[in-house]
């Protein structure tokens, strides 16, 4: 942040430095831990008395309008390999994970190839049954989808994906029994976002994200408990779009009956921006996420969104006011015996924003059938439906960005 005397990357540089340190000596006290592995699929590799789960997603896929144009489509095709290994330990009160998943794409089109990599780290640690505590890392080596965010109407054949390593770290800390009538958590969320490629878009926009936040929950029945929670969030930029987000919250965490419930969330944001060419604001945000099961083998989950678009990872102009991101998903799970199953979803993410940014809306219908021919290995095919609209505003350049296109593919999975 500006005129700031403390560095922020410099800490969380540390705090990542800590982080890994101690999750790294957790791993030579690993083999006399006990596993926890039951949400795993297939069977692991011992190390000690510990687990090793790894897996393997091949793909071929075909894209209807891989460069996302309204007119001329070009159809490309491509082979995905995603790789995973999840490692878990536990022990009394201790519970360790480790994770890596990769996503490699060789496609028709030199420009669509990428390779992704994802390493994650979890602690979790209950001192005793009114003290818990847990932390978190990630370190995402990703890219922007070509044609969306930052490439929206820029997405060509010899042209060049947005790439970037965000690097995410969090800690907790929570006080009071689990059923306890009221209990109170503290933490803090750390995000480094750094672009590695397109200077021409990306120029400006790398951020560093510090977020203390505090929760206070209380159980008024049963199965339902209140929580209010406040937010305080420092965004500093390279852009002059540092600012400051107050959030309030008051919500429900419930569990109505044994096969609904969820938790839901409202409040408002309140923005201040260091610079004076950006009004500072206030919105309603909401976050939700909500469960029915009418059966053991099926489930329907919804989920809510609203939040501040960052403005530094999609809109076109860094002097331009933040956007507000309305998300809604419908996911439905299903399993139709034993080895034949599907998840299917359909999103609605809708950017509200005034002229001169141009909203937008995005429609997505996906499917993912999937049969297991074997306790190791299973089949499946995959499909998505994507329309985007885009408003226009009068005077600005309102190029053709509306695009409709279709995603069909099959895999193969295999575990041990």
């Amino acid at each position: 942040m500006k005129n700031s005397f403390i560095n922020y990357p410099h800490l969380l540089y540390r705090i990542v430095f800590v982080m890994v340190t101690v999750l790294g000596k957790s791993i030579f006290v690993a083999a006399t831990f006990a596993v926890t592995a039951h949400a795993q699929e297939g069977q692991s590799i011992k190390l000690g008395e510990t687990d090793l789960f790894p897996s393997i997603r091949l793909e071929y896929i075909q894209d209807s309008n891989a460069f996302v144009t309204e007119d001329d489509a070009t159809t490309a095709t491509a082979f995905r390999i995603k790789p995973k290994v999840d490692w878990y330990a536990s022990r009394s009160l201790l519970e360790l994970r480790f994770g890596y998943t990769g996503n490699y794409q060789a496609a028709s089109e030199d420009a669509l190839n990428y390779n992704d990599h994802l390493l994650s780290a979890n602690v979790n640690s209950e001192f005793t049954s009114r003290k818990r505590a847990r932390a978190g890392l990630n370190i995402n080596f990703g890219h922007q989808e070509f044609g969306r965010g930052l490439t929206r109407g820029l997405a060509t054949a010899d042209g060049e994906l947005v790439e970037f390593v965000d690097t995410s770290a969090n800690v907790e800390y929570t006080y009071g029994a689990r059923n306890a009538r009221g209990n109170i958590t503290f933490g803090l969320n750390l995000d480094q976002l750094s672009y590695t490629s397109r200077e021409d878009v990306t120029d400006g926009r790398d951020s560093f994200d510090i977020e203390p936040f505090g929760i206070f929950s209380l159980r008024v029945s049963g199965d339902t408990r209140a929580t209010f929670e406040l937010r305080h969030k420092t965004v500093d930029s390279d852009s002059n779009r540092d600012r400051q987000d107050f959030t309030l919250l008051a919500g429900l965490q419930f569990a109505t009956t044994g096969k609904s419930g969820g938790s839901f969330a409202i409040g408002a944001v309140q923005s201040n921006y260091d610079s004076d060419a950006i009004d500072d604001g206030s919105e309603i945000t909401v976050e939700g996420e909500l469960f029915w099961e009418p059966t053991a083998f099926s489930r329907f989950t919804l989920e809510l969104d609203r939040s501040l678009d960052s403005g530094l990872d999609g809109l076109s102009a860094l002097n331009e006011p933040t956007a507000i991101t309305d998300t809604t998903k419908l996911i439905w799970r299903h399993s139709w015996s034993s080895r034949v199953s599907h998840e299917a979803s359909f999103e609605v993410s809708r950017i509200n924003a005034d002229c001169p940014t141009r909203g937008s809306q995005n429609n997505l219908l996906e499917l993912d059938a999937t049969v297991q021919v074997r306790d190791w290995l299973s089949f499946g095919a995959l499909a998505s439906v994507d329309s985007f609209t885009n408003e226009d505003c009068p005077g600005e350049d309102n190029r053709d960005l509306d695009f409709d296109k279709n995603i069909v593919g099959v895999y193969v999975k295999a575990t041990l």
